[in-house]
């Protein structure tokens, strides 16, 4: 409570760029552009989706291997944290399956999702994992 009080009260003197610089701090956030586009804030999420490469299904028989491979540049624990956040933002409901589909189409990814329900199950799964 005293947190939310506290922030509440900082935003409340400060201009409008440092608020913008404060909020981007404490939640990572999903731009949307103006062709209705998410931009990729992350660069833990850019180096996650590089490695859905187009022939990763032939490599891979299983949904849990072929995490364990997207999740193995990632050893260091603050870059393994920081993508669990992002990826924990990005699956809450206040990200709609639309613009999460969108996110992902925009990034650097071969394999396409759909369905963006189905996308966010799986970011949940491989979340878990970290």
């Amino acid at each position: 409570m005293f947190m939310l009080f506290f922030l509440i009260v900082v935003f409340t003197k400060l201009n409008t760029d440092e608020v913008d610089i404060l909020k981007q701090a404490f939640r990572p956030e999903i731009i949307i552009q103006s062709a209705s586009r998410p931009s990729v804030k992350s660069s833990e999420f850019d180096t996650f989706t590089r490695q859905f490469h187009q022939d990763l299904m032939e490599y891979f028989s299983t949904e849990d291997a072929v995490i364990q491979w997207i999740l193995s540049p990632f050893k260091d624990e603050t870059e393994r944290g920081r993508l669990k956040a992002y990826l924990d933002t990005l699956t809450q409901d206040d990200v709609s399956d639309e613009e999460l589909r969108k996110l992902w189409w925009s990034s650097e990814a071969d394999i396409v999702f759909y369905d963006g329900a189905e996308l966010r199950a799986f970011l949940k799964r491989v979340r878990d994992r970290l």
